[in-house]
């Protein structure tokens, strides 16, 4: 199954300084859109997120909207997910991914911890992670250990008050143990 992610998951490891777990991961089994990729080299330029650069490395060709259906839902879909004051290009990058994902019927697991996003996604039939999930599937299959999973919690702020499996470390170390998605408050 091809793998398909936002902006925000590569700045999320890249902050923990694991930007090698979503190598290994997403290594000929992703793909990112033109704006993602145009997201990440921008995020590649701030202070402690220059392990950015070598996303492009690993990650497969762009897709990008071929047609004008896709463009229009692109929009649409940005434009459902826009907030007061949210610059042009805000919601652009999972927009983009999620027309493309829809027009052309692809059968994905689309990364995001933007929760319109990924609300949007299940709704309509897409298959969901977030960058909570990546690090419980390390713990999982062994690339990380759950303390260490726990540490990148800890560093990244975790959501802390979004998702009950974040709130402890006995929580985490509980949900590690188990197949189910986060639980929002």
């Amino acid at each position: 199954m091809l793998i398909v992610p936002d902006n925000t998951v590569f700045v999320n490891f890249a902050m923990a300084g694991r930007v090698d777990l979503l190598e290994k991961l997403f290594s000929g089994n992703a793909q990112w859109t033109q704006t993602v990729e145009s997201e990440c080299a921008a995020s590649s330029k701030r202070p402690g997120l220059s392990d950015l650069a070598r996303v492009s490395g690993f990650m497969g060709d762009s897709l990008y909207p071929e047609n004008e259906k896709e463009r229009v839902d692109m929009l649409t879909i940005q434009t459902g997910f826009a907030g007061v004051g949210d610059g042009p290009t805000k919601h652009l990058g999972e927009a983009e991914a999620l027309s493309i994902i829809l027009n052309r019927q692809l059968e994905v697991q689309f990364v995001t911890d933007d929760k319109t996003a990924y609300g949007y996604a299940v709704r309509n039939g897409i298959s969901c992670m977030t960058t909570w999930d990546i690090l419980k599937l390390c713990a999982r299959i062994g690339w990380i250990d759950q303390a260490t999973a726990w540490s990148h919690v800890i560093v990244l702020r975790g959501n802390l008050t979004k998702y009950h499996e974040l709130r402890s470390a006995d929580a985490f170390r509980q949900w590690c143990g188990d197949a189910a998605t986060l639980s929002y408050l």
